[in-house]
């Protein structure tokens, strides 16, 4: 019924929109996340699909916590969670593999990806590693032009060497 979500940042600021997979994927299976990690949690998660780790001053304070929750409020959460994945793909909307695909969309230069940039939701709430991420990508978008031509050739002069 209940899983451990903790992130790897925990500062107040730092961990400002690092949110991972984990809390996601609990939430998928219908599994109620105990999380702990961005401190800006409920502007992207609502309060009511998860149990806010920073709540509690111990754990024994969990533990009664989760022993008084019915049936009913369980099946409140699972009922609230499922409507949230729904409507937000979240799974997606957070996942570092999103910048990636669309750095792959971009360089592949398949028609019809509109504009080069980024979505804003995206970056909206990102930590500083995924900006970062993204920095990096568009500083590569700018020099792939003529970089790829250059390691193409060097590729087929090492392969034509090896004959």
């Amino acid at each position: 019924r209940y899983a451990l979500c903790f992130e790897n940042y925990t500062d107040p600021e730092w961990s400002r929109g690092y949110v991972s997979e984990k809390i996601f994927d609990c939430m998928s299976a219908d599994c109620i996340p105990i999380y702990y990690g961005c401190s800006n949690i409920e502007e992207i998660v609502p309060p009511d699909c998860f149990i806010d780790f920073r709540k509690f001053q111990c754990l024994e304070q969990l533990h009664d916590h989760l022993h008084s929750l019915s049936d009913e409020v369980y099946l409140g959460y699972v009922t609230r969670m499922r409507a949230f994945i729904k409507e937000h793909q979240p799974g997606f909307r957070y996942s570092c593999n999103r910048l990636y695909e669309k750095a792959w969309d971009l360089f592949s230069g398949e028609p019809d990806h509109g504009p080069a940039d980024w979505p804003p939701d995206y970056l909206r709430n990102a930590c500083l590693s995924i900006r970062l991420r993204y920095g990096l990508m568009r500083l590569a978008l700018c020099t792939y032009r003529w970089i790829h031509p250059i390691f193409a050739a060097v590729r087929r002069v090492d392969l034509w060497m090896k004959k």
